[in-house]
């Protein structure tokens, strides 16, 4: 666990053919010119609550790991990488 400062932003959904899902954008912690994928259900932190924070700065407690996005579930398909599961907002 660690408190770390950066800017949740938006980021579109694109499928596989390249085409945006209106409505289905994801959001990201940038820190220092790195994104991390926020993974909601992992953190303690609704939506609703970091959509206030859009392109804003903001100090949160976060836990960082890499895996799957979208699903633990090894039989669905999922989006893989780093991602931040927030915790608590501290701003």
């Amino acid at each position: 666990m660690e408190i770390i400062t950066g800017k949740v932003t938006a980021v579109p959904f694109v499928t596989k053919g390249g085409r945006k899902i209106k409505g289905a954008e994801s959001l990201f912690l940038e820190i220092n010119n790195q994104r991390y994928f926020i993974k909601i259900q992992a953190g303690q932190v609704s939506r609703m609550e970091l959509e206030k924070w859009l392109d804003q700065s903001i100090t949160v407690k976060v836990l960082r790991a890499t895996g799957a996005w979208d699903s633990d579930d090894p039989n669905v398909q999922s989006r893989i990488g780093d991602y931040v599961a927030i915790l608590e907002v501290l701003t």
